[in-house]
């Protein structure tokens, strides 16, 4: 069977409040594939910066529950996060290094330095395009998001703007662009319809960092977890 993700003893005993539950959703380790759509609110459709900002807050609160709840001893906690643009770069790597995420999970970049790699837990931002209509040949490249999507070892999570997958006529211009659509498409088709094991579609919060719920793991872990504080402490060196 596919691989997946290893999380500690007392992961399926966690009750998240309801503004967590894409996030359980998101880390269940069955779900080998997630697709999670950020809907732009039509008030900010205009406020780009804001919109990355958003997506980059969803990023680095995945990867610090994800790094909160893995199985060290199953779990090599490899991590990668594709960011086709230079300011998405720069508004994770903030957002990571403001939830105290160590420096060696922090590892943010473009499909192309991912090239021949492979990590537990791959992200893939394709929400922060500020302009769709100007950027269709940079983003319906067919070879670009599929080797994006491709790197996982474990779980893939992509965010997705799902204005992407309803892009004007002017799409199929090209052979190229219309071959980069229909992989976009059917990906999204299938974490929609679930028509594979594994896949499946989350609609992501507008906001974060609400209360977290504490939780008491099995009798190994000394100390209660919780889903959701605010700030994740550096592991110790």
């Amino acid at each position: 069977g596919v691989s997946q993700l290893k999380l500690v003893d007392g992961w399926g005993a966690i009750q998240a409040p309801p503004a967590d539950a894409w996030l359980l959703e998101a880390l269940q380790p069955a779900n080998t594939f997630v697709l999670l759509e950020l809907k732009r609110p039509a008030e900010a459709m205009s406020q780009g910066l804001e919109f990355v900002q958003w997506e980059a807050a969803l990023v680095a609160r995945l990867i610090m529950e994800y790094l909160r709840w893995r199985d060290p001893a199953a779990d090599d906690g490899s991590i990668f996060v594709v960011t086709p643009h230079h300011y998405q770069r720069q508004a994770v790597l903030h957002e990571l290094a403001a939830a105290g995420i160590p420096e060696a999970a922090r590892e943010v970049n473009t499909v192309e330095k991912m090239q021949g790699r492979e990590c537990d837990l791959v992200v893939v931002c394709y929400g922060g395009f500020q302009d769709v209509e100007t950027e269709r040949e940079f983003i319906y490249v067919r070879e670009r998001l599929n080797t994006a999507v491709s790197r996982a070892k474990k779980k893939c999570v992509l965010l997705c703007d799902p204005t992407l997958v309803e892009p004007d006529i002017a799409v199929c211009e090209t052979a190229e662009q219309q071959a980069g659509y229909e992989l976009l498409r059917t990906i999204v088709d299938c974490c929609t319809q679930r028509t594979l094991a594994g896949c499946i579609k989350l609609d992501a919060p507008r906001t974060l960092g609400l209360p977290a719920l504490t939780t008491t793991l099995s009798a190994h872990h000394d100390a209660p977890r919780t889903l959701g504080p605010a700030r994740l402490a550096p592991a110790a060196e």
